[in-house]
């Protein structure tokens, strides 16, 4: 058994390791930072209202997932991120280029 002890050892690290891996991290993409919007969802699908301030600046949909604060139970996601420059709002737009964490 004690022949053994070290192969299993790294085995357990290398899992524990991959398991705290980001995914955009295992692509080799360096992390896109996004500006943070509120969305409001008291309109159907959601929507960004005019004169919307920035929530969280200039951080990555890992970092905006954890710090989101969102506490409605029925809209997974109160933040919506944009690179760059934001399309005007009011908005409901959420494609690829402006992500929700």
């Amino acid at each position: 058994m004690k022949k053994y002890l070290l192969g299993i050892v790294a085995v357990v690290f290398a899992i524990g390791l991959s398991a705290f891996t980001d995914a955009e991290t295992n692509k080799g993409k360096p992390f896109t930072t996004y500006n943070w919007y509120a969305v409001d969802y008291s309109i159907p699908g959601g929507v960004i209202p005019s004169g919307a301030q920035v929530m969280l600046s200039n951080k990555t949909i890992v970092e905006a997932t954890a710090l989101d604060g969102c506490t409605d139970t029925y809209n997974l996601h109160c933040l919506r991120g944009f690179s760059g420059t934001p399309p005007t709002f009011p908005t409901a737009s959420y494609d690829a280029s402006t992500p929700k964490p």
